[in-house]
């Protein structure tokens, strides 16, 4: 089943481009996650979106989400994201395979008993963590000054990486 997924997914490669550079945990977190548009993200409009993403994810509604159904959804939610003019056919299928490996590995991840089915619970884990990093205030609510804190740092964070490389 993997391999006909994958095999399917990468046969639509002629229009995919590379992700954009953000991730679902710095500037389009607030783009995600903020339901009701306000530039905030408090805990409770956090959960209740990362339900509803579940909700996609376990497609068959059998309460937990296998591999096959995790990159379904992500690649569906993404596909926008894929379609970046001007790159090279090679290089296009290159990151569309870098996203599926990417998407087995945060599965395989996320499965934290190995049983083939990440459930809620596990999917939950995760968001607790991104939720937490970007709260960068600790006041229990993501704002757009959370997310530019957090972007300001992690920028500040690769730059001192990359001037410690020899």
């Amino acid at each position: 089943m993997k391999f006909l997924l994958c095999a399917a997914a990468l046969a639509t490669v002629a229009g995919v481009a590379p992700l954009a550079a953000q991730t679902h945990e710095m500037p389009g977190f607030m783009q995600d996650w903020d339901a009701n548009h306000d530039n905030k993200v408090p805990r409770a409009e956090f959960d209740a979106a990362r339900a509803v993403r579940f909700g996609k994810v376990d497609a068959n509604s059998d309460g937990g989400a296998t591999a096959e159904e995790y990159l379904s959804e992500y690649l569906n939610r993404k596909k926008d994201e894929f379609n970046v003019p001007g790159q090279s056919n090679d290089d296009k299928l290159a990151s569309y395979q870098r996203a599926i490996r990417q998407t087995y590995a945060r599965f395989n991840a996320l499965d934290k008993d190995r049983d083939g089915k990440m459930t809620k619970a596990e999917f939950d884990v995760s968001g607790g963590r991104v939720f937490a990093r970007m709260d960068d205030d600790k006041d229990g609510t993501v704002t757009l000054a959370d997310v530019k804190a957090v972007i300001a740092k992690s920028a500040a964070n690769a730059k001192a990486d990359a001037a410690a490389q020899p």
